[in-house]
């Protein structure tokens, strides 16, 4: 139920992101994305993620729920990309476990006075264009974070993750599905998102952006109670053209059933893989 403080925050997000949609590209990679989250966090000082404090066991859990996305991927030897870390602390849980860890986040205003392992560096990008290595990461993970971007970026991004995974690496892309959004603020207000998240998918549009950029072995990662299985994006996208056919108001509570919350929640992996053909001598 919506309240004062949600309408505040409905405003200020709104104006804010109707800013980022009418820039220009140079516009919005010149740090304009930046400096609207930090002018979010000083109008809004009761932000959910500033002020929001977590027990140990509701970190430990949000951790290893993350961490069962990438667990059947990662090695000891990897580097570990995350992309929208926010307050790090999966990054940081990450790389007890790998060669070493790279996370990148939009502003500072998350991740001040974080305590970090030596195998850790925190970057700040907009992730439309990263200062790493071209095929350097085995795994590069996002979660909550594809939707922040404006959809004119989001091919931006896939070619700039794409460019710095090595070969046979990994892209495990978490975001929320547009059937059962809005998911940010205007979720109180409006049947799409308005808000800060600037575009909401559908796992057929995420596949889609991968595949643009050269992604191969695209599938879907779905939880069912203690379990992940991998399943062929195909037959999620199957269940994604039955959905669609329905009302929207019909369509956002069948998407919010728990069983299809599962299938429809967009948890895909993508493989960068060459193929290199010999000349003709």
């Amino acid at each position: 139920m919506k309240n004062n403080s949600h309408i505040r925050h409905y405003k200020i997000e709104k104006e804010l992101a109707k800013r980022l949609r009418n820039a220009s590209t140079d516009q919005r990679t010149s740090r304009l994305y930046s400096q609207v989250y930090e002018e979010l966090f000083l109008k809004i000082p009761d932000h959910p993620q500033l002020l929001r404090k977590l027990s140990d066991i509701e970190k430990k859990n949000i951790v290893a729920n993350k961490f069962s996305f990438i667990s059947d991927f990662i090695q000891p030897e990897d580097i570990f990309v995350e992309l929208g870390a926010g307050d790090c602390s999966f990054s940081i849980a990450v790389a007890k476990k790998v060669r070493s860890v790279c996370a990148i986040d939009i502003s500072y205003c998350i991740t001040d006075n974080l305590d970090t392992p030596e195998n850790f560096n925190l970057i700040i990008s907009d992730a439309t264009k990263i200062s790493l290595t071209s095929n350097s990461a085995n795994l590069i993970f996002s979660d909550q974070f594809v939707e922040h971007l404006h959809p004119e970026d989001a091919i931006n991004h896939f070619k700039e993750v794409y460019r710095i995974l090595c070969n046979k690496g990994y892209y495990v892309c978490l975001t929320p599905h547009r059937f059962s959004g809005p998911h940010d603020i205007s979720v109180y207000f409006d049947d799409v998102a308005t808000g800060l998240h600037l575009k909401e998918y559908s796992n057929a549009e995420i596949e889609n952006l991968m595949r643009q950029v050269g992604f191969t072995n695209i599938r879907t990662i779905v939880k069912y109670k203690s379990k992940t299985i991998i399943f062929p994006i195909k037959l999620i996208n199957w269940i994604e053209k039955v959905v669609a056919k329905l009302p929207v108001h019909i369509r956002r509570k069948v998407a919010r059933l728990p069983i299809l919350r599962n299938f429809l929640g967009i948890s895909i992996i993508g493989q960068k893989n060459y193929f290199i053909q010999k000349k003709d001598k």
